[in-house]
């Protein structure tokens, strides 16, 4: 099964407001600002228009750098919704990752420990959520990170459904 769709949007945002991407987006916001409100001035001396000029040229760069990092903020989580895949088998619940480099997990039901559903401020937005899935191997339950299985992006109701045919498995 695939995760939702509206995913993408929910990557593709936390990708782009990353410090070098929130940096980017600012200065461009602001040279551009900038050069709209003091490109008309006339008379504004040698200084000023160098600086309305090279100010120009920076939010065209800026530009570029801003339309390269969303393609690649798009990108990447095209890739990350093309390439996650989920299955609850007859023993085991199996999580596929990647498309050159596969990674496969298969999670027997029988070590199963728990399951959780995580949403952030995002997810919330978007009505997305993630399943965590524990086993007896993983120690502390408090940290995500330490979670056997990992399915986000997953519609709310999906991830109930998800979350109750794997407790409904596990006995």
């Amino acid at each position: 099964m695939r995760v939702s769709k509206r995913a993408i949007w929910i990557w593709s945002v936390s990708r782009l407001l990353k410090p070098a991407g929130l940096m980017v987006l600012i200065s461009w916001f602001a040279v551009g600002n900038l050069y709209v409100y003091m490109a008309p001035q006339k008379n504004l001396g040698d200084f000023l228009e160098n600086f309305v000029v090279l100010g120009k040229w920076f939010f065209l760069g800026f530009s570029v750098v801003l339309v390269f990092l969303i393609f690649s903020a798009v990108s990447g989580a095209l890739y990350r919704y093309w390439s996650l895949n989920y299955e609850l088998e007859d023993a085991d619940l199996k999580i596929v990752r990647g498309f050159y480099q596969k990674e496969e997990s298969y999670i027997p039901y029988k070590n199963i420990q728990s399951v959780d559903i995580r949403m952030g401020g995002g997810e919330k937005f978007w009505g997305l959520a993630s399943v965590l899935v524990f086993t007896s191997a993983a120690g502390d339950k408090s940290n995500p990170d330490l979670a056997e299985g990992y399915i986000e992006g997953l519609k709310y109701n999906n991830a109930v459904v998800l979350k109750n045919e794997l407790l409904k498995r596990i006995k």
